[in-house]
């Protein structure tokens, strides 16, 4: 430990995402007190004396002390955040602030604070979120509204285990989505924050000049690359950047971070060095910094502040302060306190694609540049510029591969995909981006205020329709991406602490990384997919027999479905009636299906006519209505009601007996979960 010296810092992020993990895997809500209460204790004892002069006591206080700090950082959070939730669907008559609103007319989402309001549903939450599908609220932000809206329950998780939405937009400040039937009036408001409302006012007029002004094939790009905000994308073209690796150019990230910070820097500096006496006499490096991180403030504002744009604004922000104050720009150590603001403030955020995706990419491009990075540019210098422009392409090709590697498996695991053409679409389009695109975003901004915008955003357009043919282009590739079914959470986990073990220790011990790394890879084949999955809805059910997939409507729950079909890695499945199911011994009638599967038969039961014969000879029985009847044979009866209280159910079948988990079950009761 002595020998790792201030590398020891880095793990204070990974022990505060301990703490931030093991409160979100309760099964029940515990006090705020009791982990404030450890936490301060545990703090003081690492300040006593005695404690500081045994190292190894100390050491392992420390630890259990940063893990407490994580799990205190989650609790605050959720009661921060508190707010009764909808839990059936409800009409209601409100009257509420308009905090944001979509600048795109395409069914724009509003999230309101809802003021006053009765609905016939009983308690209404403090915020929601509600579209305007029939194009009939015409305001902005800090305008007040009254509405007539329906509003539904948060969406529960699509399967045991995925990704939980209803924690996501708990953590978001809202209890109910919905949306608007009818506007009454809008009226302007004066209250509020001005800062935010600011801010939210400037993204709303922003983003509504950019899709008048812009040209129309580019609007939507950059529409998301300056606010933020993606309801204008059509989706042929959500699919081409996803399917060519070139998604990230979506997200306001450090990319986008980097480059308009780094752009402001590059000119503050090259116009104060056109003054002689300015460039002997003032510190224009460490003013052009300052310039550099007000510019990205205000970018960070009217981007939605995602949590891809917090990290980068954070770690960019370091960079430069590390300019104002002569240090080093680029470490762990700035990408370590990046994580601890963003863990400290947003400790949901850990639980998200973004935030894996976005510190595995850094952490491992760091880590090359900590270990590679002089030689490279040394190799380089006082070289002919056709040479440093073949090194600029090989550096972006480089980085490229090492974040796309880095970000391979949390894509696979989130999204069931990744980008195989990827590197090929990034040497085209990042430096696009970088040497075209941004500048011109950047000057886009400064023209906004006189007037002139519509001049940056038509040149800005050619680069975007650019990058948008190369990612339509690379994604017509045969193996533009590859689908990958659905593997064991530990997998990852045992991979991501192993590369973090081998490359935060410098000493021998790092070579212990290739345990955790196999009880990952052990843990893989101990994974089985679901072979029967029924929606929260209970009118969706699914069925993998004989390697092929079998569901009973393609037309409800679609969502639910295209999400399944992501834990098999397939595209497409058949239909409970069809000659394929007629083959993996699936029979139908007009009543429902029978299907005999591990020497198994499960029935699925469309009508209640049918109940009293599935309950004499089915040992899983999957009803679409109610059972009332007494049903003795069955090991599992699973209908209507029993969706409606636990969520989506997931059942595994070895032969005689079957496993059974559901939504709510593996969720146990949080805040975020409406009790039913």
């Amino acid at each position: 430990m002595r020998e790792e010296g201030g590398r020891l810092f880095l793990w204070v992020p990974i022990l505060i995402a301990c703490g931030i993990s093991l409160y979100f895997s309760l099964s029940v809500e515990r006090s705020l007190i009791v982990p404030l209460i450890i936490s301060g204790l545990l703090g003081l004892l690492c300040l006593l004396p005695p404690v500081r002069r045994h190292e190894g006591s100390w050491l392992l206080i420390l630890i259990f002390f940063w893990v407490s700090v994580g799990f205190s950082a989650a609790k605050l959070r959720e009661v921060s955040v508190s707010q009764p939730l909808l839990i059936s669907k409800t009409a209601a008559a409100i009257s509420g602030e308009i905090l944001e609103i979509d600048a795109s007319d395409k069914k724009r989402r509003i999230l309101i604070r809802i003021l006053d309001g009765t609905a016939e549903g009983g308690i209404l939450p403090h915020q929601v979120r509600v579209s305007d599908r029939f194009g009939k609220v015409k305001a902005e932000p800090g305008d007040i509204i009254n509405a007539d809206v329906f509003l539904l329950p948060l969406p529960s998780p699509t399967h045991a285990g995925a990704f939980d939405f209803q924690r996501q937009l708990y953590f978001q400040g809202i209890g109910a989505v919905g949306y608007i039937r009818d506007v009454e009036e809008i009226t302007k408001s004066d209250k509020g924050w001005f800062i935010k409302r600011a801010a939210e006012n400037v993204r709303f007029a922003l983003g509504q000049e950019i899709l008048d002004a812009a040209p129309d094939e580019a609007a939507g790009f950059l529409l998301a690359i300056m606010t933020g905000e993606r309801k204008a994308l059509s989706k042929g073209l959500q699919e081409d950047m996803r399917r060519s690796g070139l998604a990230h150019l979506l997200a306001i990230s450090g990319l986008h971070m980097g480059m308009l910070g780094g752009t402001l820097f590059f000119l503050i500096r090259f116009l104060g060095a056109l003054s002689p006496r300015i460039a002997l006499t003032w510190p224009v490096k460490k003013i052009a910094a300052f310039v550099a991180l007000l510019g990205m403030a205000g970018y960070l504002m009217i981007s939605g502040m995602s949590v891809s744009a917090i990290r980068a604004f954070f770690m960019i922000s370091l960079i430069f302060l590390a300019v104002l104050f002569d240090r080093r720009a680029i470490s762990f150590r700035n990408l370590a306190m990046a994580a601890i603001l963003i863990l400290l403030f947003r400790p949901e955020s850990l639980l998200g694609a973004s935030f894996h995706m976005s510190f595995a990419a850094v952490f491992c491009l760091i880590a090359a540049y900590e270990r590679f990075g002089d030689q490279f540019w040394i190799l380089g210098a006082e070289r002919a510029l056709p040479i440093r422009l073949m090194q600029y392409l090989g550096g972006v090709l480089l980085t490229s591969l090492i974040a796309s590697l880095a970000t391979a498996p949390f894509a696979a695991f989130h999204f069931g995909q990744f980008s195989v053409a990827g590197n090929l679409a990034n040497l085209i389009a990042v430096p696009l981006m970088g040497l075209y695109v941004m500048p011109l975003v950047l000057l886009s901004f400064l023209l906004y205020p006189v007037g002139g915008m519509e001049l940056g955003l038509y040149l800005s357009g050619l680069g975007v329709s650019l990058i948008q043919d190369t990612a339509a282009w690379v994604a017509d590739f045969p193996i533009a991406s590859i689908a990958v079914p659905a593997f064991s959470p530990y997998l990852l986990y045992g991979m991501i602490f192993g590369c973090l073990w081998f490359i935060i220790w410098r000493h021998k011990i790092r070579y212990l990384s290739v345990i955790f790394i196999f009880l990952g890879i052990f843990s893989a084949y101990l994974y089985q997919p679901p072979d029967i999955l029924i929606s929260g809805s209970g009118r969706l059910v699914l069925l993998r027999a004989e390697g092929e997939l079998f569901v009973n409507n393609r037309r409800v729950d679609r969502f639910e479905r295209q999400r399944w079909q992501q834990i098999y890695g397939v595209s497409d499945n058949n239909l409970f009636r069809s000659d394929a199911a007629t083959a993996a011994s699936i029979k139908c009638d007009d009543l429902g299906c029978v299907a005999t599967m591990k020497g198994q038969v499960i029935a699925f039961s469309s009508s209640r006519y049918s109940h009293r014969l599935d309950c004499q000879k089915a040992d899983i029985l999957i009803a679409e209505d109610p059972v009332t009847i007494s049903c003795p044979k069955p090991e599992h009866v699973i209908d209507r009601f029993d969706v409606w209280r636990q969520g989506g159910h997931s059942l595994w079948l070895n032969g005689q007996e079957s496993r059974i988990e559901t939504v709510n079950g593996t969720r146990g009761v949080r805040p975020w979960i409406p009790t039913k």
